[in-house]
C-alpha cells in the first residue's frame, strides 16, 4: 500500500490506480473541503492525520515496499514561493526535481485548484515563447549598489524554466544563484514579479548586463 509517512500520515487503499493525468487528493477534513470547494470538485481518497506547516516540512510518499516515491522538504522563505505560505495560494509542483524550490510555484488563484490543473500548455512556435512566459518585458535598474533585473512572469507557464544570467562583458555569462533573488511578488492576476540582483556592486563593475534564458522542461 502506498502511504504518506512524513509530513502527514495517510495510507491509500490497496488497488488504488491512477490513469495518466488523473488526480486524487487527500484532505485534512473532508466535510470542510466539500463545504469550500463542493462535493464534485475532486476525487477525495480520504483524510490524512497531522498538519503541513506553513513554515516548511519534510514530505515523504512511499511505495508498499517503502521505496520513496516523493521525498522533499519545502520551505517558506526565498527561493521558495513565499506567497503560498498562509496567504491563500497553494504551492504547485511545476515539474522537475521536487527538491528544488524553482520546481514549485504559487497557484494562479486564491485557495488553489484542488483536483484540476491551472498549468498553461505551450502550443506555439519558439518565437512565441516570450509571450508565453512574460507578462512584461525584463528591465534593468540600479537599486543602491546593485544592478537589478525585474520582470513579470506568467505563473502558469510551466513548460519552460527561467534562468537569469549576469555578465560584465557580454562574453562570459554567470547563472544567478538563489541568493541573488530579491523578491517574488504574486500580483494576484496570474503573474508574479521577479527581482534579481547582480553579484557585484556597481562601484566595482560600472558596466553590467543581464539576460533571461528560457529552457524547455
Amino acid at each position: 500500500q502506498c502511504k504518506f509517512t512524513d509530513g502527514v500520515s495517510f495510507t491509500f487503499l490497496s488497488g488504488t490506480i491512477l490513469a495518466p493525468g488523473e488526480r486524487l487528493i487527500v484532505v485534512s477534513n473532508q466535510a470542510a473541503f466539500e463545504f469550500r470547494y463542493g462535493a464534485t470538485t475532486a476525487t477525495v481518497a480520504g483524510e490524512y492525520l497531522g498538519n503541513l506547516r506553513n513554515s516548511g516540512e519534510h514530505v515523504l510518499l512511499e511505495a508498499a515496499d517503502t521505496t520513496p516515491i516523493v521525498d522533499f522538504t519545502y520551505g517558506d522563505a526565498l527561493p521558495w514561493p513565499d506567497g503560498a505560505e498562509g496567504s491563500g495560494y497553494s504551492l504547485v509542483f511545476a515539474g522537475g526535481d521536487p527538491k528544488e524550490p524553482f520546481s514549485w510555484r504559487m497557484s494562479t488563484s486564491l485557495q488553489g485548484n484542488p483536483g484540476s490543473n491551472d498549468s498553461l500548455p505551450f502550443s506555439g512556435d519558439p518565437a512565441d515563447l516570450l509571450s508565453y512566459v512574460f507578462a512584461t518585458e525584463p528591465s534593468g535598474q540600479i537599486a543602491g549598489e546593485r544592478f537589478q533585473l525585474t520582470f513579470d512572469q506568467i505563473l502558469a507557464a510551466d513548460q519552460v524554466t527561467v534562468v537569469i544570467e549576469f555578465s560584465v562583458d557580454l562574453i562570459t555569462w554567470t547563472p544567478a544563484t538563489s541568493d541573488q533573488l530579491v523578491s517574488l511578488l504574486n500580483q494576484g492576476d496570474g503573474t508574479v514579479t521577479h527581482i534579481w540582483q547582480s553579484p557585484l556592486p556597481v562601484s566595482s563593475a560600472l558596466r553590467q548586463f543581464a539576460r533571461v534564458v528560457l529552457q524547455a522542461r
